[in-house]
């Protein structure tokens, strides 16, 4: 498991839970909790929206197959994470659903964003650009 953050109050009940595969596998990585959710990035490029304290899936976004994402990145009411393609992929908060994307250079993006305050990231990518990236 390749864990963005030592969170290990937050594993331990993840992997008890059994769950769908997403909580704490081999691959994920996983974003710091926000209220009673826990934010998965899964090997397969799955981001999975699951319960703090049971493991329980809230929604899952399946469309990044392959893309090699990022750890999921909160920002207020959007979900960031960036993809193999140097794209970075916005996602809504509540259900999983595209809001933006935005394309940094033909270069994968690292695979830890930094927040900066709660609408703004930095996004590094592997040939080195380094992007500040502000949502509105």
């Amino acid at each position: 498991c390749r864990v963005a953050h030592p969170l290990a109050d937050v594993l331990s009940p993840l992997a008890q839970s059994g769950g769908d595969g997403a909580s704490g596998g081999p691959g994920s990585k996983l974003a710091l909790p926000f209220g009673a959710h826990m934010l998965v990035s899964h090997s397969g490029s799955a981001i999975y929206s699951l319960d703090y304290s049971t493991g329980k899936t809230f929604w899952r976004q399946g469309d990044l197959k392959q893309r090699r994402v990022t750890a999921p990145l909160p920002m207020g009411s959007l979900i960031a994470v960036g993809d193999v393609e140097g794209y970075v992929h916005f996602l809504s908060r509540e259900d999983g659903s595209f809001s933006a994307r935005l394309q940094t250079e033909d270069a994968a993006i690292m695979p830890q964003m930094l927040a900066v305050g709660s609408s703004t990231l930095i996004a590094q990518t592997r040939k080195g650009g380094i992007y500040a990236i502000s949502i509105k």
